[in-house]
């Protein structure tokens, strides 16, 4: 399986898209900071409510999203898989090692963000005093990682799944951009049958828990569902590709 992961590690490395969608990530946290700032008026400003703003808004779940479906889909596109495929009868590795090297990338476009938001911030603000306290920044940015990591795991399904980058993307896109709507759906389905009205799916969704401000005081039992959203996903789609065929 480690020779897979460094496989896969070099494929990425030789990949243009991922590249973009780094540089993307950079120049779309740039914008927001920027704007960010030069709509405050209070002056210096605490690099932790850059980083809210930044992992708060659901377009960064877009770019994992857009890069995991590129990777993946792109070894079925080209015919690649099948050259290795048959040195490897387990299949669980193959898909362990598309798994790793995905969410390494996941974890790679989050770094991009979460540093280019401290350089936008010191460079506007121009002032050290403004990355405040370590513990208000690691509140904004530790719960995020669980949650982020399984919304990463359920692309990498959908792309094993269905195998097509286009239906990965905009099916992604979709489910992003009309999450709350899905939710609200769902909640008022529940609350009809009985269930308590202070119960919300929303409270147990990747896409709306990336959406709130503010996850520190919950920042266990996120880490426990995203996990748990990781876990499930990961068996599905590795029990999912025993039973297809490469090709």
């Amino acid at each position: 399986m480690r020779n897979l992961i460094k496989m896969n590690f070099y494929r990425l490395s030789r990949s243009m898209s991922a590249y973009i969608i780094i540089f993307i990530v950079i120049l779309e946290c740039f914008m927001v900071g920027a704007a960010y700032h030069n709509a405050a008026e209070d002056g210096r400003i605490p690099i932790y409510e850059f980083l809210n703003l930044i992992l708060s808004n659901n377009i960064i779940l877009c770019f994992p999203l857009a890069g995991i479906a590129l990777f993946i889909t792109a070894q079925y596109k080209s015919g690649f898989i099948k050259n290795f495929a048959g040195n490897y009868p387990e299949r669980a590795k193959i898909i362990g090692a598309d798994i790793i090297v995905s969410c390494a990338y996941s974890l790679i476009l989050l770094a991009a963000a979460i540093g280019t938001t401290y350089i936008v911030g010191l460079t506007f603000n121009r002032d050290i005093t403004t990355l405040g306290q370590l513990s208000d920044n690691l509140d904004v940015i530790l719960p995020k990682i669980m949650p982020y990591l399984g919304f990463s795991m359920l692309a990498v399904f959908i792309s094993e799944a269905f195998r097509s980058e286009t239906f990965t993307i905009i099916g992604g896109f979709a489910l992003i951009l009309l999450s709350q709507v899905i939710t609200s759906v769902f909640d008022y389905a529940l609350h009809k049958i009985g269930i308590s009205e202070t119960f919300s799916v929303g409270d147990y969704f990747m896409i709306n828990i990336m959406s709130k401000s503010d996850i520190s005081d919950d920042a266990l039992r996120i880490a426990i569902v995203g996990a748990v959203y990781f876990a499930v996903f990961a068996v599905i789609t590795i029990i999912m590709s025993k039973k297809r065929d490469i090709v």
